[in-house]
Order: structure tokens, then C-alpha cells, then sequence
């Protein structure tokens, strides 16, 4: 074989094992999801709320609505920590900070229940913490008004 013809299968046998390794990790995941679902005070499902799910380390932001059933999902996130705000009319909005995602985690939030009250009324969640039960919050604070009791 010519030093030509040699030098071009070697390069062919490289690519080809260069591919080989690449096609697997390529199939490899590290993200997550969130998902909840969003009822009023008495466990009724609100649909076609508002949720906006922010990255507290770039500031990008997703947005979605409630489906029929009052459940969101927000897929292919990366690991990290989030912050996250729900609104809808005739509703006090709600905003929890620190949700932490884990690489292949699929988080659910359970029910987040919004107060009856003015938009502009903001209840904020800003401390989660654990528990045997799973992943609680604490710490509310209501904006632009009381705290319902």
C-alpha cells in the first residue's frame, strides 16, 4: 500500500472511531423536569393559570399555562436552582424561590394553591426545607396585602 492510500485509512479509521464514541454520549441526559398543579383554597384544579419558571443562575425564563386539569410540566431543564410565579385573575399570585433540580430529576411540586385576592397581591414562598414527608416551603410573605388566615 502506497503512503497516500495508508495515511487516507488511517484518517478513515480515526473518524469512524471518533464517531463510534460520540454517538453514545450523545444519547446521555442530564436534565430534569418540574411539574405541579395549581388549585384554589378549597382543592378545586384552576386551569389556564399563568406559570413562569425563571433560572435563578442565567435569568432565562419559561412560560406555560395550566392545562384542563390545572397541571404544568416544564421538561429538559438543566440542574439548578429555580424560581417559579403563578398568576391568574381574581387570584393573589403566588412565587417560590430555591427550588433546587438535580441532574436527571423529575420534580414534582404537588398542589400549589392560590388565594383568592387581587393580581397584584403576591404570596412568596422563599424557604424550602425537608422533610420525611419530601420538599416543603415555609416563610410566606404576602405583597400588597394580608396574609389570608
Amino acid at each position: 500500500m502506497s503512503s497516500p492510500l495508508r495515511l487516507q485509512a488511517t484518517l478513515l479509521v480515526v473518524v469512524i472511531s471518533l464517531l463510534a464514541f460520540a454517538l453514545p454520549a450523545k444519547a446521555q441526559t442530564i436534565t430534569g423536569s418540574i411539574s405541579g398543579a395549581v388549585t384554589d383554597a378549597n382543592g378545586s384544579v384552576i386551569p389556564s393559570a399563568s406559570v413562569t419558571l425563571a433560572s435563578e443562575k442565567t435569568g432565562q425564563t419559561r412560560t406555560a399555562a395550566t392545562n384542563g386539569e390545572g397541571r404544568f410540566n416544564f421538561a429538559a431543564l438543566q440542574p439548578g436552582s429555580y424560581s417559579l410565579k403563578i398568576e391568574r385573575q381574581g387570584f393573589q399570585s403566588i412565587e417560590q424561590r430555591n427550588i433546587m433540580l438535580s441532574a436527571n430529576e423529575n420534580l414534582a411540586l404537588g398542589d400549589l394553591k392560590l388565594q383568592p385576592g387581587q393580581v397584584t397581591e403576591t404570596v412568596s414562598i422563599t424557604k424550602p426545607h425537608e422533610g420525611a414527608a419530601g420538599r416543603h416551603f415555609c416563610g410566606a410573605r404576602v405583597r400588597g396585602g394580608e396574609l389570608p388566615a
